[in-house]
C-alpha cells in the first residue's frame, strides 16, 4: 500500500497580496483626493454665489429707489436718506447685528434687513475705503456707494470670499 499524496492547496502568494493592497491604497488615495477637490470647489462656488446674490439684491434695491428719488442726503452716521416722489422716505444704513454688518432699510411703514448674517452663514457688509454712501453736487445730485460683502461666520469653511460693490447714480429729479 502506497502513502497518500499530498496536494498543494491553490491560493495567493504573499507578494500577490501585497501588490493588491498597494494598488487598492493608491486607488483609494487618488479617489479621496478627487472627492475632496470636488467638495472644496462646491463650497467655494456656494460662498461666491451667496455673496454675489446678496450684493446684487442690495445694489438693485438701492439703484431702483435712487432712480426715483427727488432728494438724497447722508447723515452723520453714514445713513443714506432717500426722499421718494410718492412722499415717502427710506433710510439705508449699515448696522451691527451680533457682530455682523447688515444693510438695514427703514421707512414709515416697516424696517427690515436687506442682507442676512449669522454664525451659520450669510453675508456681512462693511463700508469701502470711501465710506458707505456719499452725495455730491446739487444740480445734478450724484450718489455713490461703496460696500464690501464678505462671508459671515466662516469658521470651518475651506474658502472665504468677498465682493466690492461700487456704483454712482445721478438723481433724475435733481436737474
Amino acid at each position: 500500500m502506497s502513502a497518500p499524496r499530498l496536494s498543494l492547496a491553490k491560493g495567493f502568494t504573499l507578494v500577490e497580496l501585497l501588490l493588491v493592497v498597494a494598488l487598492l491604497g493608491i486607488t483609494v488615495g487618488v479617489t479621496s483626493d478627487i472627492l475632496l477637490s470636488i467638495v472644496r470647489t462646491y463650497n467655494k462656488t456656494q460662498v461666491l454665489n451667496e455673496i454675489e446674490q446678496q450684493a446684487n439684491f442690495v445694489s438693485l434695491k438701492l439703484e431702483k429707489e435712487l432712480r426715483s428719488a427727488i432728494d438724497v442726503s447722508v447723515g452723520v452716521d453714514d445713513a443714506l436718506t432717500i426722499s421718494l416722489s410718492d412722499g415717502t422716505t427710506s433710510v439705508y444704513r449699515l448696522v451691527d447685528v451680533s457682530g455682523f454688518g447688515v444693510i438695514r432699510r427703514e421707512n414709515q411703514l416697516l424696517t427690515y434687513d436687506l442682507t442676512k448674517a449669522d454664525m451659520l452663514g450669510g453675508v456681512t457688509v462693511s463700508c469701502g475705503p470711501t465710506g458707505c454712501f456719499t452725495v455730491a453736487g446739487t444740480s445734478p445730485t450724484i450718489v455713490s456707494y461703496d460696500l464690501v460683502f464678505a462671508q459671515a461666520g466662516a469658521t470651518d469653511v475651506s474658502f472665504t470670499g468677498s465682493s466690492n460693490i461700487s456704483n454712482t447714480i445721478v438723481i433724475r429729479y435733481s436737474y
